[in-house]
């Protein structure tokens, strides 16, 4: 039994050893992540993109707009998003 707490323990300082050298890679890398973020509401949405060194950029749609539509509309085989799909259900 004691033979065997023995083997485990170099596998749990292999472990942790690798555990810490993927945290420092991480750390190292993160002046180069961005990370970005959705705001889902009701009637419409937001994506939000945070980079290192650079303000918070709430990204532009297909329209130039920041805020887009949450509708989808449904024609023959064909499927509109946002600002189409608002469009669509108006003129039909």
């Amino acid at each position: 039994m004691a033979d065997k707490v023995r083997r485990q323990r170099p596998r749990r300082r292999v472990c942790w050893a690798l555990v810490a050298v993927l945290l420092a890679d991480l750390l190292a890398l993160s002046d180069t992540l961005a990370v970005m973020s959705v705001d889902l509401g009701s009637e419409s949405m937001k994506v939000a993109i945070v980079k290192p060194g650079v303000p918070m950029e709430i990204v532009l749609n297909k329209e130039s707009r920041r805020k887009t539509p949450v509708i989808v509309t449904l024609k023959e085989n064909e499927r509109f998003f946002g600002d189409s799909a608002a469009s669509m259900a108006i003129k039909n």
